[in-house]
């Protein structure tokens, strides 16, 4: 994506193809210019155990796939003592909407709250820039409104943030 493409062109290595609209596997192979041919080669640089969409339709088209992979997600320790009066000032004052950025994010969110806290966040609104996001939410069981970001950037966020805010006055 565009954040992405970004950070490569500030370490003087420009992207060939950044998608118009999109930041995910599924906008890079979507877009007109991505079309390599049989025997090229790439690398992919991602997380330990990451995504496999990008590489398996590369594989399909006959292009050879490398990967880098330069970091580990890994689930946070969490303070206790902090966990529980976060969770007891949403039971008493509400926390308006919960965001994501992605799936191991929610995930992570999830396995450090207690039950209580899991609870509170099935019935919390979530901001998410993916679909994919969303149908995580929803199958670790968030009943509550799922607000939909078209991008991950700080600026596309907090303005989705601000337009949900205003409707849900």
């Amino acid at each position: 994506g565009k954040a992405t493409a970004a950070a490569l062109a500030a370490a003087d290595m420009p992207a060939d193809i950044v998608p118009d609209s999109g930041f995910d596997s599924e906008a890079l192979l979507a877009h007109p210019g991505f079309d390599l041919p049989p025997g090229a080669r790439v690398l992919i640089v991602r997380g330990v155990g990451g995504r496999e969409l990008l590489a398996k339709t590369l594989g399909a088209r006959g292009v050879e796939v490398d990967f880098l992979e330069v970091y580990r997600r890994t689930l946070p320790t969490i303070d206790v003592g902090m966990r529980d009066r976060l969770e007891q000032r949403w039971a008493d004052d509400g926390i308006g909407i919960v965001t994501a950025t992605s799936v191991h994010t929610l995930t992570n969110l999830f396995e450090l709250l207690t039950e209580r806290g899991r609870e509170l966040l099935r019935d919390t609104p979530l901001l998410a820039p993916s679909g994919r996001i969303a149908q995580a939410a929803s199958d670790l069981g968030v009943r509550a409104e799922c607000v939909l970001a078209p991008a991950p950037d700080d600026q596309t966020m907090v303005g989705t943030l601000e337009q949900w805010h205003a409707r849900a006055r």
